[in-house]
């Protein structure tokens, strides 16, 4: 490398300006109070999550497309794993 390739690359700033990622807001609320008891946020999640899941449940079973389905029960499973999931993304993400 020559002197004058190395001012070059030394004539641009390493660090850009300008963010290249916009900040995140962190709006994560903690814990709930139920009853004077501390509840964690995962716990409301949970408790969206299996009530989404029922409703999921409902459609699927009144519209018979359980029929398609190998494992209902693992199905079902793999619903309340995969809404819980993408709440939590949603509340800590």
């Amino acid at each position: 490398m020559t002197h004058a390739s190395l001012k070059e690359l030394l004539k641009f700033p390493l660090v850009s300006p300008i963010p290249l990622v916009p900040p995140k807001l962190h709006f994560i609320r903690r814990d709930a109070v139920v009853l004077d008891v501390y509840v964690p946020t995962i716990v409301e999640v949970f408790v969206v999550g299996a009530i989404v899941t029922w409703l999921v449940d409902r459609v699927l079973s009144r519209t018979g497309l359980y029929r398609f389905v190998w494992h209902p029960a693992l199905f079902r499973a793999s619903v309340l794993v995969s809404i819980c999931g993408l709440l939590g993304l949603v509340v800590y993400g």
